[in-house]
């Protein structure tokens, strides 16, 4: 169907396994390859690595299928176009460095998965190629949802250690 975005794995199915796999890797995988690494800089790194690499994701098949010959690079558009792609970079990295650093710092867990389920939605968006108006646009618009799951996975944790007694912001 006519403007109607191709998976690029092959299936959904494999689209959405695919995006499940590379976000259990972006916030899990720096958990599992700690050291002795400082929380700062290690949830920093994983959050810089799955802004590069969902920024990879999403530009290196729509160039590769040329999606962006069709577009006029000017006008004020483009500088809309450039803000918005720089704020969804920011929440790319802020999605997996927050809850890695929750994690590392105090022992958070519950937004972990906040943060694998917020990763795989914004990769399988990422995933389907072509037709759209814009994946990376769109995930600007989803990613406000996503913050606030990973928020709200960070309080639900917080006041439920809270009320069993323990401090939870003790390291």
């Amino acid at each position: 169907m006519q403007m109607t975005p191709d998976p690029l794995l092959g299936s959904l199915s494999a689209n959405l396994v695919g995006a499940l796999g590379l976000a259990l890797v972006l916030v899990v995988g720096p958990l599992v390859a700690r050291r002795k690494a400082e929380p700062t800089r290690l949830a920093a790194a994983s959050g810089v690595l799955a802004m590069a690499v969902g920024l990879a994701v999403w530009l290196a098949p729509r160039v590769a299928a040329g999606t962006f010959q069709r577009y006029a690079w000017s006008g004020p558009g483009i500088v809309l176009g450039v803000a918005l792609s720089a704020l969804g970079a920011g929440v790319l990295a802020l999605q997996v460095a927050g809850p890695v650093y929750g994690f590392l710092r105090y022992g958070f867990v519950l937004p972990l998965g906040a943060a694998v389920a917020a990763t795989a939605l914004s990769t399988f968006l990422f995933f389907q190629v072509g037709g759209e108006i814009g994946s990376f646009v769109l995930y600007v618009v989803l990613s406000p949802m996503a913050v606030g799951s990973i928020c709200g996975a960070f309080t639900l944790e917080f006041v439920t250690r809270r009320l069993n007694g323990s401090r939870p912001l003790s390291a």
